[in-house]
């Protein structure tokens, strides 16, 4: 009779049944795996083989089979939500040890900052270091630093333009040597009587001048032999004069220049072209500068040097300036304040350096602490950056364009001590502009925030306005996820059969990529389960009335007499 093969169809079909309503209770779980029921037939075994006229002894539930489909994403008002987008699973622990997995990419953060789902179990992943992402199999769990701790300013670059159109500082002066009768030195360009010797011949021809601190020729200054003639007025004599110098400190190896002019009285005066402390000119021998500042006038051989009358609070004493934020050894912030000073020479500029309004120290020399001491830059005609002269004293440090900028280095707590970097200075007619100011430290902060990119990286963000990699989310691989072992939760757990892959980050080892912001929905199709149901519900109806015929059938039979 028929009835084991109907009973086992109305159990299949009532399993069937039961699958169907699990999957579409948990079509809005997000991660959940969907099921399918799997049937196979019954034989009686026979000990004289199969006949022709064999019949089955129904059905069998050969397994009930989730469905490791992809699931479809939806997006989320949380970073911490995150999808697969492919193949793997998230690792979960509760006790660092044991481990199951899961997709369910809803997580958050508790108050240890440890990332964890609805149940406290923790994600795991690689560990970050330092911001350095640490690999490790097993992985371990994930925790994001509450705060971020201070880094000292060590490092600095500037890069710029400073204007090759901009004028002086009109503060700054430049060296001179005038007759001594005149306390300042007179202004250029004054006209007046023919004061000096307009003859120059082999008895008042020789010059010998110090020069803006550079190497000298010989022992004692630059070597100058003027043309020996005769000038018809003043203006005619201080055209040669110069011409006569010029040339002879170029054929000396000497970058500086001086102008020639005359005063009221008709007196030659000689100024370096230089400007502020670097100009400097003295006349240190020959037996030409009595007859040309004026026969028989005592002159100031000693000459006055410029004087750079610089003042961060003072606007004509410099020519641009700029300013960035850094930090001592204790965190705080510091202003660093760079300002560059045009200079008569061309293609030369006196820069100063200051730490909140204060003269910095530079090079470490602490000889003239609490002054600003200028460093010079130099460019090319086409206003390429050539070389950086720090003050002298201390030691430079070793590379091209820096200059070390201290508050005093040991003797002052917190410290500061920043190599600076001005070799990416140009020196242009488009005008002062910053293209960009870098430094390595910043301060304390707070978690502000977190991101988590498509290959796992989770970057936090902090009130300091730094970021740091925090860590990196790992997937597991396996290769028949269906044999994996579910206990509820959106969890499985791993078994021999299912097949574990090594640990690995997503996009890798064919891994799919992660979704920040996002979730990834049941793959529950319920218009396919609601067709199935039907289906299901119209094998049970036929099976139930396979069973009522059986009995009809019975019944006849218990009938006869």
């Amino acid at each position: 009779m028929g009835f084991q093969q109907a009973l086992s169809g109305l159990n299949g079909a009532a399993t069937a049944l039961d699958s169907i309503s699990n999957n579409i209770a948990n079509s809005g779980t997000v991660g959940f795996k969907g099921s399918s029921t799997q049937f196979s037939d019954l034989f009686a075994s026979s000990l004289s083989g199969a006949g022709d006229t064999q019949v089955g002894m129904g059905s069998s539930v050969a397994s009930v089979t989730q469905q490791f489909t992809q699931g479809s994403l939806s997006t989320t008002n949380n970073p911490l939500d995150v999808a697969i987008n492919g193949n793997g699973m998230f690792p979960m622990t509760s006790d660092g040890m044991n481990y199951t997995y899961s997709r369910n990419g809803q997580f958050q953060m508790d108050r240890s900052g440890s990332i964890i789902n609805s149940d406290g179990m923790k994600l795991c992943g690689y560990g970050a270091s330092n911001g350095t992402i640490i690999p490790s199999d097993p992985p371990v769990p994930l925790s994001v630093a509450a705060t971020m701790d201070f880094k000292t300013t060590t490092k600095s670059s500037m890069e710029l333009n400073v204007s090759s159109a901009a004028s002086q500082p009109t503060a700054m002066t430049r060296g001179s040597i005038w007759p001594a009768s005149t306390v300042t030195p007179p202004a250029f360009g004054s006209g007046g009587a023919a004061g000096p010797n307009m003859t120059i011949d082999a008895t008042n021809n020789t010059m010998t001048l110090a020069l803006d601190g550079q190497p000298v020729a010989s022992a004692t200054g630059y070597s100058i032999s003027l043309t020996q003639k005769t000038y018809l007025n003043v203006y005619d004599l201080a055209s040669g004069v110069q011409t006569d110098i010029n040339n002879a400190l170029v054929q000396q190896g000497s970058t500086s220049k001086v102008d020639v002019t005359y005063n009221s009285a008709g007196y030659l005066q000689i100024q370096s072209r230089a400007s502020g402390s670097l100009s400097q000119i003295a006349s240190v021998g020959g037996t030409a500068v009595a007859d040309l500042f004026g026969s028989g006038a005592a002159v100031s051989a000693a000459g006055t040097a410029g004087t750079d009358n610089f003042n961060p609070t003072d606007p004509t004493t410099y020519t641009s300036t700029t300013s960035e934020t850094v930090y001592d050894s204790s965190g705080n912030s510091h202003s660093l304040s760079v300002y560059f000073a045009k200079t008569a020479e061309p293609n030369v500029w006196q820069t100063y350096f200051a730490l909140d309004g204060q003269a910095a120290n530079i090079n470490g020399n602490t000889a003239n602490a609490g002054t600003f001491q200028p460093a010079t830059l130099t460019y090319t005609g086409t206003g390429v950056w050539t070389d950086l002269t720090p003050p002298s004293g201390g030691t430079a440090p070793n590379g091209l364009g820096l200059i070390n900028i201290s508050n005093g280095g040991a003797t002052s707590t917190p410290t500061v001590s920043i190599t600076l970097d001005l070799h990416k200075t140009t020196q242009t007619s488009l005008g002062f502009g910053v293209k960009s100011l870098s430094q390595d430290g910043y301060s304390s902060g707070t978690l502000a925030g977190l991101s988590v990119g498509n290959d796992g990286l989770i970057k936090a963000t902090y009130t300091n306005g730094q970021s740091s990699p925090a860590g990196q989310l790992a997937l597991v691989n396996f290769r028949n996820p269906a044999a994996l072992q579910s206990i509820g939760n959106n969890q499985w757990r791993e078994t021999v059969e299912a097949g574990k892959q090594p640990t690995s980050t997503p996009g890798k080892d064919g891994l799919g990529t992660v979704q920040a912001g996002s979730v990834e929905q049941s793959n529950v199709d319920l218009t396919a389960q609601l067709v199935s149901m039907i289906t299901q519900q119209r094998a049970y109806q036929a099976n139930a009335q396979s069973i009522k015929t059986q009995d009809q059938i019975t019944q006849t039979i218990v009938n006869l007499r």
